[in-house]
């Protein structure tokens, strides 16, 4: 920059030198004065907004716009308005109803059914004979009387 070479000395050893030629033009100094002026505007815009304020990313002041973006565009309001309380009402409204109620008496009638199957699981060998006996004269009579 304006040929001072503080850096370029210093890194000669491991990187080429180059040397631009500029015959007239000063196209060079100019973008590197205007990369020089848009970083130190950088780091000025960035003391005006940041330095000895409280921290931004606590809770920022948001316009309605920003807000709006920031809550994901109130999907949230709009699947709770649109979906679930109207769901949640529905389901108060039909707690128990006369399908539940049907419901309830099938698992009833299998629970009664499991109390009766399971007191003939006793482990009983003899019982269990007995029982496959009684089965096959049931069968054997039900076949010869038809």
């Amino acid at each position: 920059m304006g040929h001072v070479t503080l850096l370029s000395d210093f890194i000669e050893k491991t990187l080429p030198a180059t040397r631009v030629i500029t015959s007239g033009n000063h196209f060079e100094l100019l973008f590197q004065i205007i990369a020089a002026v848009v970083a130190i505007g950088g780091v000025l815009t960035a003391y005006v907004y940041y330095f000895n304020k409280p921290f931004p990313a606590a809770e920022p002041e948001r316009t309605a716009l920003q807000n709006f973006f920031y809550q994901g565009w109130d999907f949230d309001l709009l699947y709770n308005t649109m979906i679930v309380r109207p769901v949640v009402f529905l389901s108060r409204i039909d707690k128990s109803d006369f399908i539940d109620r049907f419901y309830i008496a099938v698992a009833a009638f299998a629970v009664a059914l499991n109390k009766l199957f399971s007191a003939t699981q006793n482990g009983k060998l003899r019982s269990y004979a007995t029982v496959v006996a009684i089965g096959a004269v049931v069968i054997l009579t039900i076949i010869f009387y038809l």
